[in-house]
Order: structure tokens, then C-alpha cells, then sequence
């Protein structure tokens, strides 16, 4: 059974960037991308590595996140953008040149192509390298998530220890408290501790929370709903097979 190596490459296109830009490092940002690459791949040793991308195969059309929340990453810095994704194909090309598979979506995002990734090698071992939390929805018996930044893998066994949630609870954790990155907004005075405590108590809801906030939260349920809308979204599943087709045909 072959093992799988994901990695959110555009996550990592940004950290390298600001490695590059914060250090003045002498190394050129394809470079310490590269080198990354190889870090993983002699961390894990995979038969096959694909890089997932935010470039999209149908251009002008509009996300469904955009759609469902137009807030959705509104408040995100692009001044930036032109300068890191200048090295994006030079980057693509290097890679494939090294036998490392290049897959973008439709009209989604990486985060869902790699999504559909684990799903389409279900029974492969694999290994999703990413600091982005929403990830680690994809923990699973046979898919463990790794975060550079902190440096662990995060599997079932460790998921709780390390996320502070039972893994069964994580998308509505994540639903209460929103997600500032992406500009979705969770429910107003619900953070990592309360929406923990609300989660593990046997108590109802109401009784856990002061009146004040109980009642704050009962009027920002449909935010509660949008934030679980707005998780993995594994449709286009014909573009990702025509893609999938193509890559192994060349490999």
C-alpha cells in the first residue's frame, strides 16, 4: 500500500516567503521551499507527494464560501499576494520536474482538494503537512495531520491532548468560535475555554452559560450554522479525477 504525502502548498509558499523576507535569508524562496519539500519527504517517505493548490483550473468563477458568506476572507492582507505567488510556477515546474504531483481545484480551495485526496486513497496511509487547523478534520486511522509550526502529529490517539477537544467535536468547536483568519465569526464571548466547556458538559447549554451570554448565544446560532457550512466541501469530483488521471498517466 502506497503511502501519501498532502502538503498545503500554498501555507507553505507564505511561511517560506516570510522566512525569506523577516531573516534575510540568502536562500531564494523556491529554494527554502524546496528544501521544506525535502525535509517532509525524509520525515515521512512517501512513494507519492502531491502539492494541493489555491490556483483554480475555472477562472471567474466564484467560490461557494464567497457565496454563502460575503465576508468570507475579506479581511485578508493581499498587498503581498503579487510578490509571493510571483514564484508559484517556477516553483511548479521545479517540482514536477522532480516527479512531485501539481493539483489545483476547480473553483474551491486547496484545503478541499486535499480533502478529496484522502477520501479518493482512503485505505493509503497519509500525511497532511499544513499549520492550518481546519485539517485536522481529516485526522483519521489512516491520515495524520503534521503542524510545522508546532512542530507534532496529530493523530487520533493524540488529537485531544493536543487540540483540547474530542475529534467527534472539533467542526462545532471550531463553528462556536469561528475563525478570524477567515473572517467568519464565531458567537460573540464564546472562546477556546467556553466553547470547550461547552462541549464537555452533560449540563444543558443554558445551564453552563452565565444568562447574559446564554442569551447572546441563542440569538447567534445561524453563525454557529454558517461556520459548519463553510467546512469541506468535497464536490467537482470529476475535475479532480480528470486531474488525477492526467498526473498518473505521466508518472
Amino acid at each position: 500500500m502506497e503511502k501519501i504525502l498532502l502538503i498545503d502548498s500554498n501555507n507553505l509558499l507564505h511561511r517560506v516567503y516570510w522566512i525569506h523576507k523577516s531573516y534575510a535569508n540568502r536562500a531564494s524562496v523556491p529554494q527554502l521551499f524546496l528544501n521544506s519539500i525535502k525535509k517532509y519527504y525524509n520525515m515521512f517517505n512517501p512513494d507519492i507527494t502531491y502539492l494541493a493548490w489555491d490556483s483554480k483550473i475555472f477562472h471567474g468563477q466564484t467560490n461557494f464560501r464567497k457565496t454563502e458568506c460575503t465576508e468570507y476572507k475579506k479581511t485578508r492582507n493581499r498587498e503581498n499576494d503579487d510578490e509571493i505567488y510571483k514564484h508559484e510556477k517556477s516553483i511548479k515546474d521545479l517540482c514536477e520536474s522532480l516527479g512531485i504531483r501539481n493539483i489545483c481545484p476547480g473553483v474551491l480551495e486547496a484545503d478541499d482538494v486535499i480533502h478529496w485526496l484522502c477520501t479518493h486513497y482512503n485505505d493509503n496511509e497519509k500525511v497532511v503537512v499544513s499549520v492550518d487547523q481546519d485539517m485536522v478534520q481529516l485526522v483519521s486511522e489512516t491520515t495524520m495531520v503534521f503542524s510545522p509550526i508546532k512542530d507534532v502529529q496529530i493523530t487520533p490517539e493524540n488529537f485531544e491532548d493536543v487540540m483540547k477537544v474530542p475529534a467527534r467535536h472539533f467542526v462545532k468547536y471550531k463553528a462556536l468560535m469561528g475563525d478570524k483568519s477567515d473572517n467568519i465569526m464565531g458567537v460573540p464571548r464564546v472562546g477556546a475555554k467556553t466553547a470547550q466547556k461547552i462541549l464537555s458538559s452533560s449540563e444543558r447549554i443554558q445551564d453552563v452559560l452565565k444568562k447574559d451570554d446564554y442569551f447572546i448565544f441563542e440569538k447567534n446560532l445561524d453563525l454557529v450554522d454558517l461556520s459548519k457550512a463553510l467546512s469541506f466541501h468535497p464536490t467537482e469530483e470529476d475535475v479532480y479525477i480528470e486531474q488525477l488521471n492526467e498526473l498518473e498517466s505521466c508518472t
